[in-house]
């Protein structure tokens, strides 16, 4: 890397990548997907996106392999990647994980291309999804799922112990309505 190269995004991307995964390469599809497009027609190509992932894994799950999925979040948050965020949604309703997020850019001033991980900020918006889950139905899980494993303060547990508690009243009354 210490000699001026011209790469694309996608081999930028895979660069990053193949430092963790030597066979990467073999393992990306590239889904074309035109910026340019009217939003109702944008849906086709994403829903393939989500589909050839969770073909992927479907298959892989058979074999008794575990996959972890990266995504490249090239583009902005335009269509596309907003899109790709609810494909991704999907995919961990489906109990499939995504390891992180990308996001490449050309940094003009620099003259070189940058890689950030935006892992955080789409867990971020999975926690704000996780409250309003838990205002409008009770339901705790997004908000455990964002803390699970992280150092938390005493008072986070204890209010945390405090929502736990409150949405298994919730639960004990809805059952004590049937």
């Amino acid at each position: 890397w210490g000699n001026k190269q011209q790469l694309s995004h996608l081999e930028l991307f895979l660069h990053h990548i193949s430092g963790t995964r030597r066979d990467v390469k073999d393992k990306v599809e590239v889904v074309n997907y035109d910026e340019s497009i009217s939003a109702p027609l944008a849906f086709g190509p994403v829903l393939q996106m989500g589909g050839a992932i969770q073909s992927y894994v479907k298959a892989e799950a058979a074999r008794g392999n575990k996959v972890n999925v990266y995504v490249d979040m090239t583009g902005g948050l335009r269509n596309a990647s907003m899109l790709m965020l609810k494909v991704m949604d999907l995919l961990r309703y489906s109990g499939i994980l995504i390891r992180q997020i990308f996001y490449t850019y050309y940094n003009e001033k620099e003259r070189r291309g940058v890689i950030e991980e935006i892992t955080a900020t789409n867990d971020i918006t999975r926690l704000i999804s996780g409250a309003e889950a838990f205002v409008y139905y009770g339901n705790l899980d997004g908000i455990n799922d964002y803390f699970a494993g992280k150092q938390i303060s005493r008072q986070l547990k204890n209010l945390l112990r405090a929502m736990s508690d409150f949405a298994d009243a919730l639960v004990v009354c809805k059952t004590g309505a049937l």
